[in-house]
């Protein structure tokens, strides 16, 4: 096969095959990543034209290329031709076989490469800039403390988009990742009081609730003491220890970031119309929580009962204040919509220059 020309197996006997106009750079092959990057690389700004093929002239019929039409310039003679046009638009784009006549459809994502930056590393730092810009903007109207946000999850399926990519952009970021290195290895302690049942010959120091205790406490053993009152005591007491913990408001804290983050994605992957390349991206975001979660810090800190976000150890503390801000920046994104989005993310595809 010419180096020139691409082809994407639909069916056994159907396939599509992409050739790129002029001299350009030819199409690639990779195996899909685990952050669900599509399998066909295209590049951006280019022009490329396509056509079904078959051994069996017969099985032409009634196929063509469904997908953004912002991306697809259809032959209006020949609807198994035409040409993808991939402008401005950088990741994944959907495209789908469909054979109008037998209502097959096969799913055909195309990874579309930006030429201007670094795709893999440049463009995820431009997204968890602008959240930070975004972050930032929203902040001027008053103090974080007094901010109040919630995820809509009956937003459109485009507004959730929009809102995912720039969650993703936030878990992530390099940032994200040392923050939580830090919280992991370098964690805040507290003391805390803790009642705990001792055997009354190993309390060495009685409080005014210890001796209530030997007063009113039953499960007793006889006693003889200077005291003829004092008949007999109790087998044990109720006595306050202090104990160095994990388990404070900061560290809960944490752990209410990473699973709010977490159901964030998992309902967005339940909703009817996450497609096969969200879906993909939304595993490879959970796969890094989870991984979170799972680790052995974490399964002794309980859930927060309140949040503090005044605490001077979330705003101060190296760790602690990046995931606040990431917090913020998650909950300002779960509700962000504007006028024009849809020209910038739709069906996977960035328009990199309105970016």
């Amino acid at each position: 096969m010419p180096k020139n020309q691409l082809e994407i197996p639909i069916l056994d006997d159907v396939s599509l095959q992409v050739y790129l106009v002029g001299t350009t750079k030819p199409s690639e092959e990779q195996e899909a990543s685990d952050e669900g990057g599509s399998r066909w690389l295209l590049e951006e700004g280019k022009e490329y034209e396509y056509e079904f093929v078959s051994s069996s002239p017969d099985r032409l019929v009634g196929w063509f290329l469904d997908g953004p039409d912002a991306l697809i310039q259809r032959n209006p003679y020949h609807i198994f031709r035409g040409r993808i046009v991939t402008g401005v638009y950088v990741g994944t784009a959907l495209f789908k076989a469909v054979n109008e006549k037998s209502n097959e459809s096969v799913p055909i994502p195309i990874e579309i490469q930006s030429t201007k930056i670094e795709y893999g590393e440049h463009y995820k730092k431009m997204m968890s800039d602008i959240t930070s810009y975004y972050t930032e903007l929203v902040m001027q109207q008053g103090s974080p403390v007094s901010q109040q946000f919630e995820v809509d999850y009956d937003a459109s399926p485009k507004a959730l988009y929009q809102k995912f990519a720039f969650v993703k952009s936030i878990i992530e970021d390099e940032q994200f990742e040392e923050a939580m290195q830090m919280v992991a290895s370098n964690p805040i302690r507290k003391w805390t009081e803790t009642l705990t049942e001792r055997r009354i010959e190993s309390v060495k120091r009685l409080t005014r609730s210890c001796i209530q205790q030997i007063a009113t406490r039953k499960d007793r053993v006889p006693y003889k003491g200077s005291n003829p009152k004092l008949t007999s005591l109790p087998r044990y007491l109720s006595v306050t220890q202090k104990i160095d913990t994990i388990d404070n408001p900061e560290n809960q804290f944490v752990k209410f970031v990473l699973t709010s983050f977490y159901g964030f994605c998992t309902n967005l992957s339940s909703k009817a119309n996450a497609g096969e390349v969200l879906c993909a991206e939304i595993d490879s975001v959970c796969n890094i929580l989870a991984g979170y979660l799972n680790t052995p810090f974490f399964k002794d800190i309980s859930d927060p009962s309140h949040l503090n976000i005044g605490s001077p150890v979330l705003q101060r503390k190296e760790g602690y204040r990046e995931i606040l801000q990431a917090w913020l920046k998650f909950d300002l994104a779960a509700r962000l919509n504007w006028t024009g989005g849809d020209e910038v993310y739709f069906a996977g595809q960035k328009n990199i220059a309105t970016l």
